[in-house]
């Protein structure tokens, strides 16, 4: 079924899949060691049997309920069982994704008031039982709930063919704008922002996505290591290859993280022909290559026809180093898709199609992908702009979300044109969508406007350095004169005289290209800077650890200006 204005008929939707038989989900369980296939019309099935445990569980439809997402059988099934009882699913990063011992739980405490249950592994319910309003929580063990029905899938168990019939009923009374599942934006934690995902908004977004990149059902494949509690791992994947019935393959991050080289060789194994992953997951691959390589022949990429990168800024140099070092594995011109998107856009709000070569522009002394035009059903409008044509993007379309739950309070987030506030700044350029970087993490001097971006990209490319996880901000002086400009770059190295160097050659790499004066240099031992679950660097949080001290005790040396 192919979403429009006037056709949301989740029962049909429910029905096509049911009657699929070619299209699966496979999913890779590395800590089994096995690969579990879930067959579109069988998980259907199956996901009524889940329906009806967890109604038993006392689960009701229209109720959201917290759900720990880790790529997992469980997790799809859970997913599935859940929305086939009307219920609305709330994804949440597991604790194992988590580091330090309270940083589950307090992520986690400021939701539980506002819900009845929470569908987890038992070491999650374990981390988060001493939060206030925990005992009010039912708490249901995904792995001992799904689990059985998982294993009778894989024996082939026969499933009462006519388990969908009873939830048809239900399943006409949901309507286009209710609830589908909640989505917390990355690092939201004392305040949580949950964006109001409506069936009319994923409906819309799933198809244009798949208008923009041609992907058939029951005959291509994507294949995701993007974790399933992220919107573009989530309806970017997962939920684009369910609603439309293509074939998926699922594996955990960390089979990506440990050794990308490996996850590359999948494509070859199940042909697959899509993928997305954020800038960083190419920077990776990069690394991977320079350090271990990868034989001629080893490797054949010419299956891929589209590979989306988005979920954070494209840096160009990226772009064209994978371009260049996986063409002789059979990467072909086009493939690599620069995107944009955001959660209150469901995920994708402009794509670049199959086919395209994506493009560099030239904004000023900055060089900025394109990201291809606005996928169907947008509106744009870009407001206070500046000499060079970019502003503050607004968005309006079915794929936007109008409300949140801030604090468990349900509030109106577009304007009274439906207009969405993106609090990113960019422009158009030969119909193409650029984004020049978020608005609050622009630092305005002399007049210049500046994003961290562009630092932290002439840092990564120094190979020396090694440093992939580079932060820059900046912070008001006391003097209120400007703001004072800081890069964090982490290292393993620990000597002194070599980042001293170093950080002497930074600072007349990062003028020489960008003109900024960098005010503080540090370099910081691995995983100081903070990042949200999903990868992003978080330069707000940096930037208050920066005003406590935190770096200037924890760093192996630190270069300043007065």
């Amino acid at each position: 079924m192919k979403y429009d204005d006037h056709n949301v008929d989740l029962a049909a939707l429910w029905l096509d899949i049911a009657a699929d038989d070619r299209g699966s989900i496979r999913v890779h369980c590395e800590m089994r060691n096995r690969v579990v296939k879930l067959r579109y019309g069988k998980l259907v099935t199956a996901g009524c049997l889940a329906a009806e445990l967890l109604q038993a569980r006392g689960v009701r439809p229209r109720q959201r309920v917290l759900l720990c997402g880790q790529n997992s059988p469980e997790f799809v099934l859970a997913w599935v069982g859940l929305s086939l009882l009307g219920a609305v699913p709330v994804p949440l990063p597991p604790s194992v994704t988590m580091a330090g011992d309270d940083s589950f739980a307090n992520r986690v405490a400021p939701l539980l008031p506002h819900h009845q249950h929470f569908v987890c592994r038992r070491e999650d319910r374990d981390r988060c039982s001493g939060c206030a309003g925990a005992d009010a929580v039912e708490f249901i063990d995904i792995c001992a709930a799904m689990g059985p029905l998982i294993e009778g899938l894989e024996r082939g168990q026969p499933v009462l063919q006519g388990a969908l019939d009873s939830r048809l009923e239900l399943l006409h009374t949901l309507g286009a704008d209710d609830e589908a599942f909640i989505q917390y934006t990355s690092g939201s934690t004392s305040t949580p922002k949950g964006i109001v995902v409506s069936y009319r908004n994923i409906l819309a977004n799933t198809t244009a996505i798949h208008r923009g990149n041609g992907a058939v059902a029951g005959r291509d494949c994507y294949l995701t290591w993007l974790p399933v509690y992220h919107d573009y791992g989530l309806v970017g994947n997962f939920l684009s290859a369910l609603f439309n019935r293509v074939n998926l393959v699922m594996v955990p991050p960390i089979y990506f993280v440990k050794r990308p080289l490996r996850f590359m060789a999948l494509v070859v194994e199940y042909r697959a022909n899509f993928m997305c992953m954020p800038n960083f997951g190419l920077e990776m691959i990069l690394k991977a290559l320079e350090i271990k390589g990868a034989a001629p022949g080893s490797l054949d990429l010419s299956s891929l026809r589209w590979w989306s990168v988005g979920a954070e800024p494209v840096s160009a140099d990226t772009l064209e180093r994978v371009s260049e070092q996986l063409a002789p594995f059979g990467l072909g011109a086009g493939v690599l898709s620069p995107s944009y998107g955001l959660a209150e856009a469901t995920v994708g709000v402009s794509i670049s199609l199959p086919g395209e070569l994506h493009r560099i522009h030239h904004i000023g002394d900055r060089r900025l992908v394109g990201n291809g035009p606005l996928m169907d059903g947008f509106e744009m409008q870009l407001r206070d702009l500046d000499s060079s044509g970019a502003g503050r993007l607004f968005l309006r379309g079915d794929s936007m979300a109008r409300h949140a739950y801030i604090d468990g309070v349900k509030q109106r987030i577009c304007d009274d044109g439906g207009y969405v506030d993106t609090k990113d700044i960019a422009c158009l350029r030969d119909g193409e969508l650029l984004v020049c970087g978020r608005a609050d993490e622009m630092f305005t001097i002399r007049g210049e406007n500046y994003f961290p971006y562009d630092i932290e990209n002439v840092v990564r490319r120094v190979s020396p350095l090694g440093a992939r996880r580079v932060a820059c901000f900046g912070v008001c002086r006391e003097d209120g004169s400007g703001p004072r400009v800081v890069v964090l770059y982490e290292s393993k190295n620990t000597g002194r005289e070599f980042h001293l160097g170093m950080q002497s050659r930074l600072r007349e790499l990062i003028i020489s290209q960008t003109g900024l004066p960098v005010d503080e240099i540090y370099a910081v031992p691995a995983r100081s800077i903070p990042v949200t679950t999903s990868g992003k660097v978080q330069r707000k949080r940096a930037a208050n650890l920066y005003r406590q001290g935190h770096f200037a005790r924890a760093a192996i040396v630190c270069d300043a200006t007065a």
